[in-house]
């Protein structure tokens, strides 16, 4: 659910580059004694005066000076590290003070201003802390590109006060709860700093960026702290998953998560353990398991990784750190049936749930593919209003609409993350899906002409599965798939409050039972000599198919990179063999399947960490390298 506002993803999407000076100079602030600094947005004490201040803030992409002045002050003791800014402006009626409960979103209706930083200094993975001028705070984490992720949430000070011409926002971020490499007595971390502009929608910088450069967080400033508190941070990242469980199931209690408004700002943004709050149908272990063979070859696979050539693991010479700093939390390879690596991150292990998100879809294209062979769906050509004939009372061109056409991502549907539908908020968090599928769907161009990645077109789809096989999607799921590919535990389906299934993304499951989905797909639909999905449906279902120039977006992975999407797979063509194909999840889940090298990667996340086709790409040349 995608419910940050756009003034938000501008600032977290932003990048920095350093004048030469500071490329070459780590910024050193003022290092006071402790109990110093009271946070009390006035700034009196002494120590302010003599503070490192920053007044070079420019504005994001234009590099434009602000329309307001900007001071930022930088101290730290053992302890802390303070920053506090004074920001200038002309009506005070515009900043729209707003305070909400800690990391609601609405705290950023108004003026913010904000620190992040990277405790490592290495552009992997950052912390930012938000405060507004009402003190409402805000904070989480960054992926490598700036993207941001809540699921960081930790406490620290942070205090308001506004007068007619300024205001000011102090902050204390306590050492301890940064990740950092504490074998060293001097630290060298990287940050930016923030200012939102609210009364002209602008966002002002330091240091400088460079909108061209993707690898946003390696252009932070350098900054060097001397003697200061140890990190008890328990990981690389600063990410206690236990602690964002608990703050999830909190939010959940202050709203009617039975109504959608309430259930939009309880969930906030989508994360990987919304699972534990979604009411679910239970998917029962195999009495048939199914065990992979085990022949650990961890330095050659991490070797080959290493060794991709492909930003930013040309370098990062420690795989594992690069997993863990990336908030990955499972990575498996299997070649041959034979587990080559299976390593676990940030808390997690192989008795930990982790969740699909939209390789549910991918889960999906394999249940429309069994409800076709055993009869209960004509096939793909099938127009959808032959299961939801009540959509033809609403447009007759529903009618036009195939199984096809849902499953390509090419139903010609209205489909906006954000704006006035607020259609990834709705698909992702409604109460009630069923309506939603049925009631807030709309055509808008002609069916099969466009690829257009639309959260509503699984949901029709699970209408059309539990009317067609007559019982409940999970059911037939475990009937057709969960027991005969010999799952060894206990998984579940998401589903909203009146027990449909969370189609676009609510599959939660052991990693390693992940994998033999893969593993079905990579032999062709073939279990052991059982041909749970025919062949056809498999290639149908994961190769490409003719299209038009023009059905795809103007992005590199389609027009560059070789990929292509089909039904609810993505791909990415190799010449003279089958293609590569996956399952993508949002948060960075990925089933990727190379059949060439009969080849199996699973990675979960807490977050992306590394754009999200990236990965797809690294995937792609550990293949290439990996020997048969």
């Amino acid at each position: 659910m995608k419910i940050f506002l756009t003034v938000l993803i501008l600032f977290l999407n932003s990048c920095y580059a350093q004048t030469d000076d500071e490329e070459n100079n780590s910024f050193e602030p003022q290092k006071i004694k402790p109990g110093t600094i009271k946070i009390d947005g006035i700034i009196k004490e002494t120590e302010w005066g003599s503070a490192s201040k920053i007044t070079s803030f420019l504005e994001l992409y234009s590099n434009n000076k602000p329309l307001f002045n900007t001071e930022a002050f930088v101290l730290y003791d053992s302890s802390f590290l303070y920053v506090a800014f004074k920001s200038f402006f002309k009506n005070k009626e515009t900043l729209n003070l707003a305070h909400y409960p800690k990391d609601d979103e609405r705290n950023l209706q108004g003026e913010w201003v904000a620190i992040c930083l990277d405790g490592y200094a290495d552009g992997l993975s950052a912390l930012f802390f938000i405060s507004n001028c009402d003190g409402g705070q805000i904070d989480g984490s960054l992926n490598m590109d700036g993207s941001p992720e809540m699921v960081f949430s930790n406490e620290w000070k942070s205090a308001a006060i506004v007068n007619d011409k300024f205001y000011v926002i102090e902050m204390a971020i306590p050492f301890r709860d940064i990740p950092f490499d504490t074998r060293k007595k001097d630290v060298e971390m990287a940050f930016k700093l923030v200012r939102f502009d609210a009364a002209n929608g602008r966002e002002y910088d330091y240091p400088e960026f460079d909108g061209n450069n993707y690898s946003h967080l390696s252009q932070f400033r350098k900054v060097r702290f001397s003697g200061i508190e140890k990190s008890r941070v328990k990981n690389l990242t600063g990410v206690d998953i236990n602690a964002l469980v608990e703050f999830k199931k909190s939010r959940a209690n202050l709203f009617d998560i039975k109504t959608f408004e309430g259930r939009r700002i309880a969930l906030g943004d989508a994360s990987v353990i919304d699972y534990k709050i979604f009411q679910k149908k239970e998917l029962p272990a195999s009495t048939k398991p199914f065990e992979f063979v085990y022949n650990s070859n961890e330095n050659e696979v991490t070797k080959i990784f290493e060794s991709t050539g492909i930003e930013p693991l040309n370098r990062i010479s420690d795989f594992d750190y690069f997993l863990e700093r990336t908030l990955t939390t499972s990575f498996i390879v299997i070649k041959d049936d034979t587990v080559l690596f299976e390593k676990y991150y940030n808390g997690y292990s192989r008795e930990s749930i982790v969740t699909s998100f939209s390789i549910a879809k991918s889960i999906t294209s394999i249940l429309v593919g069994m409800a076709i062979e055993d009869g209960f769906i004509t096939g793909e050509n099938e127009p959808i209003t032959n299961h939801i004939p009540e959509l033809l009372g609403r447009n007759e061109r529903f009618g036009e609409i195939t199984i096809r056409d849902l499953l390509t991502m090419s139903s010609g549907l209205r489909y906006e993350e954000g704006g006035e539908y607020r259609d990834d908020d709705i698909t992702y968090g409604h109460y009630d899906l069923r309506y939603v599928a049925i009631n807030e769907t709309d055509i808008i161009e002609s069916p099969g002409s466009r690829f257009l990645y639309n959260n509503y077109n699984p949901l029709l789809l699970g209408l059309i599965l539990e009317r067609a096989v007559g019982k409940p999607v999970t059911e037939y799921m475990h009937e057709k798939l969960w027991g005969p590919i010999g799952m060894n535990y206990d998984g579940s389906w998401s589903t909203d409050e009146n027990g449909f299934e969370k189609m676009e993304s609510g599959v939660n499951a052991h990693a390693i039972d992940f994998a033999k989905i893969g593993r079905l797909m990579l032999k062709l639909g073939n279990w052991n000599g059982e041909q749970i999905i025919s062949s056809e449906w498999v290639n149908k279902s994961t190769q490409t198919f003719d299209t038009a120039s023009s059905h795809y977006p103007d992005n590199g992975f389609f027009n560059n990179g070789g990929g292509y999407y089909s039904y609810f797979w993505w791909g990415m063509k190799r010449i003279g063999s089958m293609n590569d194909f996956f399952g993508i999840g949002n948060k960075g889940q990925y089933l990727y399947v190379c059949p060439n090298k009969k080849l199996i990667i699973v990675r979960h996340g807490i977050a992306y960490g590394i754009p999200a086709m990236r990965w797809a790409r690294v995937f792609y040349e550990f293949a290439n390298k990996l020997t048969d």
